[in-house]
């Protein structure tokens, strides 16, 4: 589910770290957040290099 959320949502990595900081503190598993910010930053990347450069 997280892989799909961050795959919905369009983040850059400053934002998606500290996010992912506040996450861990609430208790959210390791696993669950690599998944999250790799999927955030991935599609962040993808839309930087096709549409910006």
């Amino acid at each position: 589910m997280s892989v799909v959320i961050g795959s919905i949502t369009m983040m850059p990595g400053f934002i998606a770290y500290p996010l992912a900081g506040v996450l861990l503190e609430k208790g959210v598993p390791y696993i669950i957040l690599g998944g999250f910010v790799t999927s955030l930053y991935l599609y962040y990347l993808q839309d930087l290099l096709l549409f910006h450069i």
